[in-house]
């Protein structure tokens, strides 16, 4: 052999194979000779050890084999390739027809090209003739790729087998159905078969529905998959099926369809190791098949179809048997999808979650677009779409649609493109405005297990709000409600998750989320970015002339990192929550890309919480008061200190900071503070004065981000009671009539204490009842107004 004609790869390979013959008194090198461009080296190798260590079940070995090393010129980029030059290998696991031997699995993954040689020899050499002597070469657990197939001619179709086969032990003959599922785009016309339905009986035809004959086997074939019918019938022989009841069952089959039916046969021989009659443990669920779709010649049709005839059907199922051996077989392209059977690329991810669950997307645009698509893929059961907007050609740059779907409604548009990824998915596309009453949603009745509001539509989120409250006033179920939005240049997301048994609303978070970003300096950019105050211009953006709706500008490249971030932190989330008690408090996100974190503060992501709020009825039953636990601390703190100072009987009081919902009727009370400098707290009587308001609510309201301010007043009734005095009244009227800028709504919370122990500041002995009262400026619109 000339050396000079082998690449610099192959001469590495020869020199590393002289120097592992030196070292190893086991290996010899027989020949080298070049097979077109492939360095070919023949090694013996002393087996005498690993004849020892043979299992019953393992590869009968002699004292020498022989093997060939097949090095490729570019090697070690390429990895090398093992094979025998006899037959004795022939039908055992990964042994090939040509003599072949599969020393890999996955030779993209399992060969690095630093290891080299010595690598190569010892572990897939030596380590294969030493899993084969004792049995081992399919690894335990592992899928058995079984009867080989490569040396069939393709049939021109494809399919996907989704419907695990039946528990059964022994051999099984049976039916499949087939769904038909049209031509595969962009490409030349492949048949293409999804297989949904096993059973004992023949199927009836359908339109889009073709029936197979189906056997499974309780024992392996052999390695290959035989090439002619009569192969097969000789195989199954082997398994205990009568030749007759082969052609017989086929026959069948085609009768179940017209005279041009294709002859099909599924069969299934066991999936691994442990499924094997010898070896399982009777467990006959755990039994999987390698299944295999075979299609025979027009003319093993023309045959079966005289054979499964009632007219001299015996002579006829003898002429299959006559000419069987001349009747090839042809292979379907398969791919398995089987549960239990494939192991999913996505099964330890947060979105394992939503495998088999049913999901509502509000808003199927740049973040509903995306998101319906991951939820398509992590497997849902059942996906409600909800939009009535069109596509048009500028959404394109950043929305999962096409060309042609211009104009055409965005759900439906959508639904089609997910039914393209999971044809068998349940989608239900809704095109109703979410702006009205959504009390009739079939969400809120059992539908689904999640809604996903992607609408960034304010009216659509109170709507929301106002559907969920009169739901958990009747008792009824509510489900997870996650809101997800982005910022004006799509650089941050934010999401709030707001759990099923949650009596706060989305309107709720987001204002303590605004109060936590404005207070907190690392979150400075995602209050100005979500939270602008008034006072920021900030130009929305038009992208179409005409009556375009503001929106944000962002690319998909943006839109798919933040959509997937929210999305695999809720699910995280309500991972977490389903493996314990569901919290009641809701959950929320900022979040940035990495070229928008590391200009900021370097963190991707914070993790947002609210606090369980105490909850009040408005004394006239038109407000609800929700008070933070921050004001009901400094209430009860300033309680104590008055009765220290003033003694036991005291009244005090002080001033009530928070915010309105005239839409939803709620007050949220954030913070409470002492009374001004100008008030009257003396032990018989306290009156609020005026003093520093002005300058304390502006105080509020800048480290609130504008969102606290002026919201009442509180005081103490030390005999208990907690409805208003007429003096109360008249302190109402005289707040309520002031030229102030002051809200339309006055809260005056009332706080009653009843002294049951002996000491004055002891609250623990002295419980507190709260009073909650809302007074309207209109009311005291007549009265005459008071300095």
């Amino acid at each position: 052999m000339n050396e000079a004609m082998l690449t610099s790869g192959q001469r590495d390979a020869l020199s590393d194979l002289d120097l592992i013959e030196a070292q190893q008194q086991g290996l010899r090198i027989e020949s080298t000779c070049l097979a077109g461009s492939w360095l070919v080296v023949r090694l013996s190798l002393d087996c005498r050890e690993l004849r020892a260590e043979q299992t019953h079940d393992g590869l009968s070995l002699r004292d020498r084999e022989f093997v060939s090393v097949h090095v490729p010129p570019h090697f070690p980029i390429e990895p090398p390739r093992l094979s025998v030059r006899h037959k004795r290998f022939l039908g055992y696991d990964n042994a090939m027809r040509g003599g072949g031997l599969c020393v890999f699995r996955s030779p993209d993954t399992e060969w690095d090209p630093k290891d080299g040689m010595a690598v190569f020899v010892n572990d897939r050499v030596w380590g294969w003739l030493r899993k084969a002597s004792r049995g081992e070469v399919e690894q335990q657990g592992g899928v058995f790729h079984a009867p080989v197939t490569t040396h069939l001619p393709f049939s021109g179709g494809f399919i996907s087998y989704q419907e695990s086969e039946p528990n059964v032990s022994g051999v099984w003959q049976g039916y499949v159905r087939m769904r038909r599922d049209g031509d595969v785009p962009h490409g030349a016309p492949l048949p293409r078969f999804t297989l949904t339905h096993w059973s004992t009986e023949p199927l009836v035809e359908r339109r889009r529905y073709l029936s197979a004959a189906a056997v499974l086997l309780p024992e392996r074939l052999d390695f290959y998959f035989p090439e002619t019918l009569g192969d097969l019938i000789r195989s199954l022989e082997r398994a205990g099926v009568d030749p007759r009841d082969v052609v017989a069952h086929l026959a069948r089959v085609i009768r179940l369809g017209s005279r041009d039916t294709p002859a099909l046969l599924v069969l299934g021989v066991p999936l691994r190791r442990s499924d094997l009659p010898s070896s399982n443990t009777g467990d006959e669920t755990a039994r999987k098949h390698a299944l295999t779709t075979v299609l025979f010649s027009d003319q093993a049709s023309k045959l079966l179809w005289n054979a499964g005839g009632t007219r001299q059907r015996e002579q006829a199922i003898s002429a299959v048997l006559e000419q069987a051996d001349a009747l090839k077989a042809f292979v379907l392209f398969g791919r398995d999808a089987r549960p239990g059977v494939v192991t999913r690329r996505d099964r330890r991810t947060p979105m394992s979650w939503f495998h088999g669950r049913s999901a509502a997307v509000w808003g199927t645009g740049a973040l509903g677009g995306p998101i319906a698509m991951y939820l398509a893929r992590a497997g849902v059961r059942r996906l409600i779409l909800r939009d009535y907007g069109r596509v048009h050609t500028g959404l394109l740059v950043r929305q999962p649609f096409a060309a042609n779907d211009a104009e055409a409604l965005k759900a439906k548009a959508l639904a089609h493109r997910l039914r393209q990824i999971r044809p068998d998915l349940d989608v239900v596309v809704v095109t109703d405005d979410l702006r009205g009453d959504q009390l009739a949603v079939e969400e809120w009745n059992g539908g689904v297990d999640v809604v996903i509001n992607a609408t960034a539509s304010t009216p659509v989120r109170v709507a929301l709000d106002h559907a969920r409250a009169a739901t958990l006033r009747e008792n009824s179920p509510t489900v997870p409600i996650l809101t997800v939005g982005v910022d004006g240049n799509a650089e941050r997301g934010f999401a709030r998750l707001l759990p099923a048994e949650s009596d706060q609303s989305i309107e709720e978070l987001d204002r303590e989320f605004q109060i936590q970003a404005a207070s907190t300096p690392e979150l400075a950019s995602y209050a100005a970015a979500f939270f602008p105050r008034p006072d920021v211009e900030t130009m929305p953006f038009y992208p179409e002339p005409g009556c375009s709706d503001a929106t944000f500008a962002g690319s998909a490249a943006d839109l798919a990192v933040l959509a997937g971030s929210m999305l695999n932190w809720a699910a995280k989330t309500l991972q977490s929550d389903s493996d314990g008690h569901p919290p009641l408090l809701g959950r929320g996100l900022f979040c940035a890309p990495p070229h928008v974190s590391l200009d900021d503060d370097g963190r991707g992501a914070h993790l947002l919480t609210t606090t369980q709020r105490r909850s009040l009825p408005d004394s006239r039953g038109e407000y609800e008061v929700r008070v933070s636990p921050a004001a009901l601390t400094h209430i009860e703190e300033h309680i104590r200190d008055a009765a220290s100072r003033l003694g036991p009987d005291a009244e005090t009081g002080g001033l009530l900071w928070g915010g309105y919902d005239d839409a939803q009727k709620i007050i949220w009370v954030d913070g409470a503070s002492r009374a001004p400098k100008d008030s009257s707290e003396t032990p018989s009587r306290f009156v609020c004065g005026v003093e520093g308001v002005c300058e304390k609510a502006d105080e509020w309201e800048a480290k609130s981000g504008g969102v606290v301010r002026f919201a009442g007043t509180w005081h103490t009734h030390p005999q208990g009671g907690v409805e208003p005095s007429a003096r109360d009244r008249a302190s109402a009227a005289d707040v309520c009539t002031r030229n102030e800028p002051l809200p339309r709504r006055f809260l005056m919370l009332i706080v009653g204490i009843e002294r049951t122990g002996s000491s004055p500041g002891n609250l623990a002995s002295s419980p507190l009842t709260y009073g909650a009262h809302v007074f309207h400026r209109d009311e005291f619109a007549s009265a005459p107004s008071s300095s």
